[in-house]
C-alpha cells in the first residue's frame, strides 16, 4: 500500500459513523461507571463519618471515665462537710460490705480514727462550716464501732488508744464530742467490766491478782485502754 492508499483510507474513515445501538450502549456504560463511582465516594464519606463518630465517642467515654476516677480520687481527700465526701462514704461503704464478722469491730474503729482525724484537721484549720458535719461523722461512726465492740485482742487495744489520744488533742482544741465519746466509753467500759468478771472467775496466781487489781484501777479511772492492754497480756 502506498503513501497515497494510506492517506485516502485514513480520509474515509471520518466518514464512518458508530451504530445507534453501540452509542446507547456505550453511553449506558459510561453512565453506570459514573455512578459507580459517585456511590464507591459516597461509602468512603460514610466510613470517614462513622470512624470521627466512632473515635468522637470513643473520645468521650475516656473523658468521662477520666472524670470519674479524678472525682474519686479527689473524694478521698475531702472533709465532712465537702461536696465530695459523699462519694468518700460511698467508696468506705463499698468496702465494708467485704468485711468479715470478725473483722468488722477493727474496720468500725479505724472509721472512728479517720473521722477524728477528720475532726482535728478541721479544728486546726478552723474550718467553721466543716466543724458541723464533722462532729456529726464522728459520732455516727463511734456509735456503730460501740455497737460491735464484743472482743479484745493487739489491733482492737491499739484502735482504742489512738481514739483516746486523739479525743485528748480534739478537747485540747476546743472540740466536744459529745455523745460520741459517751457512746463508745460505754461499750469499753462494759467490754472491760466483762473481761474483770471473766478474770475473777479463774484462778490466779499472786501476781495475777495484783495485775487484776490494777486492771480494775484503770476501769474506775475511765483509762479502757490502759485495762484492754493489761487484760490482754494477762490473759495470754
Amino acid at each position: 500500500m502506498t503513501e497515497k492508499d494510506l492517506i485516502k483510507k485514513l480520509q474515509g474513515m471520518k466518514e464512518v459513523k458508530p451504530s445507534k445501538d453501540w452509542v446507547v450502549l456505550t453511553k449506558q456504560r459510561i453512565l453506570e461507571e459514573q455512578q459507580e463511582v459517585k456511590y464507591s465516594r459516597f461509602n468512603e464519606y460514610i466510613a470517614v463519618f462513622k470512624a470521627v463518630l466512632y473515635h468522637k465517642y470513643a473520645f468521650a467515654s475516656l473523658v468521662a471515665v477520666a472524670v470519674v476516677i479524678g472525682t474519686f480520687g479527689f473524694s478521698l481527700n475531702s472533709m465532712p462537710g465537702d461536696k465530695l465526701f459523699t462519694l468518700k462514704k460511698i467508696t468506705e461503704n463499698s468496702r465494708a460490705v467485704f468485711v468479715s464478722e470478725e473483722n468488722q469491730v477493727r474496720y468500725d474503729l479505724n472509721l472512728v480514727n479517720k473521722r477524728l482525724d477528720d475532726l482535728t484537721a478541721i479544728a486546726e484549720s478552723n474550718s467553721v462550716r466543716n466543724l458541723a458535719s464533722a462532729i456529726e461523722e464522728t459520732q455516727s461512726s463511734a456509735a456503730k464501732a460501740a455497737d460491735s465492740l464484743r472482743e479484745v485482742d493487739e489491733d482492737i487495744v491499739a484502735q482504742v488508744r489512738e481514739i483516746e489520744e486523739k479525743t485528748d488533742k480534739i478537747k485540747a482544741l476546743g472540740v466536744e464530742i459529745g455523745d460520741s465519746e459517751k457512746e463508745l466509753n460505754t461499750a469499753l467500759s462494759k467490754l472491760v467490766e466483762n473481761q474483770i468478771q471473766s478474770l475473777e472467775e479463774k484462778s490466779l496466781t499472786e501476781e495475777q491478782e495484783d495485775k487484776l487489781e490494777e486492771i480494775k484501777a484503770d476501769y474506775e479511772a475511765e483509762n479502757y485502754s490502759s485495762a484492754l492492754e493489761k487484760i490482754l497480756l494477762l490473759s495470754q
